[in-house]
């Protein structure tokens, strides 16, 4: 269902973002239409719980940093999607506006990047609310204008409208179990083709991992 972001306020359309993995079951999940974040994957098959028990356990991220609002459990994914000494399993997912950054993955499983329509009410802008440092937007702008023309329109067609992205950061980021729609796959970001799910008729978002 639409509307997760309770703070955005603009038209409700769809918007194309993408994101690169060569995980299995990320991969699965995206072909079966949902975004699945490491902590729903890490709670759905903790300590071999069965689906109802693993779902009457809240996840890691609102137990030990249910004193966090949204927008502070939103930073800490910027900082790292996976546990380390400081941060949860993060209940969220990154995606990205550019098409130069879906270089991402893990281990030696070839990396697939897909695209894919989702609503803008269920997006929230990566690291939008964290203060960015004026030299590095003087910088940015700087390298930006020294750039040929035809550079500088290639540079600037990658940057997501000002209205919905007002730094630097190409990343956006949705809560796990959104659905996400016509999903295409591409080994180099070059040739699409439409994906087949692996599994029809989905009643709960751990179905799209099988």
């Amino acid at each position: 269902m639409a509307w997760k972001n309770k703070t955005y306020r603009g038209p409700d359309i769809m918007i194309e973002l993408m994101r690169a993995t060569n995980v299995p079951w990320q991969r699965r999940s995206m072909c079966n239409g949902y975004l699945i974040s490491n902590g729903m994957y890490k709670e759905r098959f903790k300590g071999g719980k069965t689906p109802l028990e693993s779902m009457s356990t809240p996840l890691t991220a609102d137990t030990e940093y249910g004193h966090k609002s949204e927008r502070e459990l939103r930073n800490l994914h910027s900082g790292s999607s996976s546990r380390t000494a400081d941060t949860p399993d993060s209940k969220y997912v990154s995606m990205t506006s550019s098409k130069a950054d879906t270089s991402w993955g893990q281990g030696s499983n070839p990396t697939y990047i897909y695209k894919f329509d989702i609503w803008r009410s269920d997006v929230w802008k990566g690291k939008h609310d964290l203060s960015r440092d004026p030299a590095l937007q003087l910088w940015l702008t700087a390298n930006i204008l020294c750039l040929p023309p035809v550079q500088r329109d290639s540079v600037l067609s990658e940057q997501t409208p000002s209205d919905w992205d007002r730094g630097a950061e190409f990343e956006w980021l949705a809560l796990g179990g959104t659905k996400i729609y016509n999903v295409k796959q591409s080994p180099d970001g070059v040739a699409w083709t439409p994906v087949v799910p692996t599994t029809a008729n989905i009643d709960f978002w751990w179905e799209s991992l099988a």
